[in-house]
C-alpha cells in the first residue's frame, strides 16, 4: 500500500476549505444559544444586596430581624433572638449553619442571637450580603454567605 503525499495534503485542504465555508453558518446558528446561555448566568447586581444609610433610616427598624427582612436575597425565619436568616441560592448542607456575620469588619460567627443582643440599629450605618465570589475573602467560613454590618464611629 502507498500512500500519495500529494494526494493527502490535497484532501486536507479540500476538508479545511468546506469547514471555513461554513464557520459562518455555524456561529450564526450557535450565536442564540451562547447569549441565552450568558444571559440565564448573569449574577445579580450587587447593589440588589445592600442597604446604606443614605436610602434607608436604619433607626425605623425596632431591631435587625425586622430591617434584615426588608433585605433582598435573605431568607427570614421566626422573631427577635430566635431568627434563622438564610442567604437566598446559597448551596447548603445539613450541617450548614448559616451566614457569618461581621461588624465593623471583624468576624462574630453564625449566632444570629449574639449578633441581635449586639447591634443596635440606630448605629447601623449599612448593611451588606456577600455570596459567592465577593464572600472567598472570608474562606471556608463564609460558605453559607456573609452579612456585613457597618456602623457609625
Amino acid at each position: 500500500m502507498t500512500i500519495d503525499k500529494e494526494t493527502n495534503d490535497n484532501d486536507l485542504f479540500i476538508y479545511s476549505r468546506n469547514i471555513m465555508k461554513y464557520m459562518p453558518i455555524f456561529i450564526l446558528l450557535c450565536l442564540p444559544l451562547i447569549l441565552t446561555h450568558c444571559a440565564a448566568t448573569e449574577r445579580t447586581p450587587r447593589e440588589a444586596m445592600i442597604m446604606d444609610e443614605s436610602e434607608v433610616d436604619f433607626s425605623q427598624y425596632r431591631d435587625l430581624a425586622e430591617c434584615l427582612r426588608d433585605m433582598p436575597g435573605l431568607q427570614v425565619r421566626g422573631a427577635g433572638r430566635n431568627t434563622s436568616i438564610r442567604i437566598r441560592r446559597m448551596m447548603t448542607s445539613d450541617t450548614d449553619s448559616g451566614p457569618l456575620y461581621v461588624v465593623d469588619g471583624r468576624d462574630r460567627g453564625y449566632s444570629f442571637s449574639d449578633i441581635y443582643r449586639f447591634v443596635n440599629m440606630s448605629d447601623v450605618s449599612r448593611i451588606e450580603v456577600l455570596t459567592g465570589s465577593d464572600a472567598d475573602a472570608y474562606g471556608i467560613r463564609g460558605s453559607g454567605g456573609v452579612i456585613v454590618i457597618s456602623r457609625n464611629r
